[in-house]
């Protein structure tokens, strides 16, 4: 009997002894899972700080505001747009504002038929592009780089011609003989409209992850 319990007891001993090791063992494993996820997480939020999006995201800060949620309508939400804009530019450090239908960063989009006139035929679903609406001085708060043309001013208003600025990809595919400022988009079809190209902008990445 003393045997019985002498040997039950080394055998528990032993089996005690294993499985400390084999809770070491997954400790340790999931220690270096861990480092190694800790390292790669760190290197990609290294690279994505120091990633080229085209716009200078240093000290740049995004407002979302809805203000149809805040019951304002139609003409109202233009006048919103201009004190928010004049407040905001009135406050100490503020270097420049603007403001967007989509934002920058937020997820959303939106995307339109298009064409040009140095294309032939009508717009087509297959040529297509994202588009935003946006107010005076967008690129230069941004900080994204104009490579020829010029901003959205004070002028561009709903009296004033219809203008568009294209990403230098834009310009690539849809002004394939090089020339895009100056000449017309057109976009959608019922009704199809025109709109007068005055600056090309570079390449600005909406997701880092993502091609232009």
């Amino acid at each position: 009997s003393g045997r019985m319990h002498e040997t039950a007891r080394t055998s528990t001993g032993a089996r005690r002894r294993i499985v400390a090791r084999s809770a070491a063992a997954v400790q340790l494993g999931l220690s270096v899972v861990l480092i190694a996820g800790a390292f790669l997480f760190s290197l990609s939020l290294y690279r994505l700080t120091r990633y080229d999006t085209g716009v200078n995201r240093d000290r740049l800060l995004v407002l979302d505001v809805d203000a149809t949620e805040a019951g304002y309508k139609g003409a109202q939400v233009a006048q919103l747009q201009s004190r928010l804009l004049a407040r905001l530019r009135a406050v100490p450090g503020v270097m420049a504002a603007s403001y967007s239908a989509n934002g920058i960063y937020t997820g959303r989009s939106a995307g339109t038929a298009v064409t040009s006139d140095a294309l032939d035929g009508p717009p087509s679903p297959s040529l297509s592009a994202s588009y935003d609406r946006v107010g005076p001085g967008y690129l230069t708060t941004l900080g994204a780089r104009l490579l020829t043309g010029r901003d959205f001013n004070d002028r561009d208003d709903s009296r004033a011609p219809n203008v568009v600025i294209v990403s230098q990809e834009f310009a690539k595919h849809f002004f394939p003989d090089g020339n895009a400022v100056g000449r017309n988009v057109y976009w959608g079809s019922h009704p199809r409209v025109a709109m007068q190209v005055v600056g090309v902008v570079a390449d600005i990445r909406r997701e880092a992850r993502r091609k232009p």
